[in-house]
């Protein structure tokens, strides 16, 4: 490990590290993003993916970190003072190690089987983290953010999703209209009226749509919908939180399609 250590908010290094952290556009820029913890790292490694540097706590040194880093002699390595550690991170724990990796890029979409998430502009990151989590915890693989989405790679999100983003196919700034257009299936909205989706058969090949936290679905994409099916809530509740609200449409069809064996 080199024995500099960057203790300067001068740092054009800092200052990088800072702004891709935080920054949407200019990770999208760079075409990178930060991994915040060895869980995630370990998990981008075993998906097949490789960290490009890594970012060091001068005053966190453990175990895991060590063997982590150990296990990549060749990265670069940059030290910084603990201080200027916890103004890029914004996790309450320190972990004292962050990687910087290239984000990934996914062949264009064909037709592909399956269950088709398609978020609406989604815009809490850990709602989306949660959700990315869910679907990839049910054997899915297919998701489709919108332009109003928050951003797939911001660092926070990863972090919600547990770094289920390494095993999903995530396609981001889509056309969620032209998309159903393409179709040859069926593409549910969920919404308050509508068949109880506990109650409705599907389809082996099928689109669900999740609508924005504030104002619900898009309503160019409720006309291009096939149907809208709710979930049944009692007790004059009236709505539910979009990730828990995902949660139950995907493993509905999990039930339905992927865990008729499973104890």
């Amino acid at each position: 490990m080199s024995s500099l250590v960057i203790k300067s908010r001068n740092s054009t290094v800092f200052k990088k590290f800072k702004k891709l952290y935080s920054t949407k556009g200019f990770r999208f820029e760079e075409g990178k993003t930060i991994l915040d913890g060895p869980h995630l790292i370990n998990t981008c490694h075993e998906s097949g993916r490789k960290v490009e540097e890594f970012i060091v706590d001068a005053s966190v040194q453990t175990d895991e970190n060590k063997k982590l880093l150990a296990n990549h002699p060749e990265k670069k390595i940059h030290v910084l003072s603990h201080e200027l550690f916890c103004a890029i991170s914004d996790l309450h724990s320190v972990t004292g190690l962050m990687a910087i990796i290239d984000i990934p890029k996914f062949s264009p979409y064909k037709n592909d089987n399956g269950f088709h998430l398609l978020l609406d502009d989604i815009q809490d990151p850990g709602n989306l983290g949660a959700i990315l989590r869910t679907h990839a915890a049910a054997g899915n693989k297919l998701v489709f953010l919108s332009k109003g989405c928050c951003d797939l790679w911001s660092p926070k999100v990863i972090r919600g999703s547990q770094g289920a983003q390494f095993v999903l196919t995530c396609y981001q700034q889509q056309d969620l209209a032209s998309l159903i257009d393409g179709f040859n299936f069926s593409t549910f909205c969920l919404g308050m009226k509508g068949e109880s989706v506990l109650r409705r058969k599907l389809e082996k090949n099928v689109a669900f749509v999740l609508g924005n936290e504030g104002r619900g679905i898009n309503p160019m994409l409720l006309e291009k919908s096939d149907q809208m099916l709710s979930i049944p809530m009692t007790n004059k509740i009236e709505s539910l939180n979009v990730g828990v609200a995902a949660s139950i449409i995907i493993y509905e069809y999990a039930r339905q399609f992927l865990f008729q064996n499973s104890a």
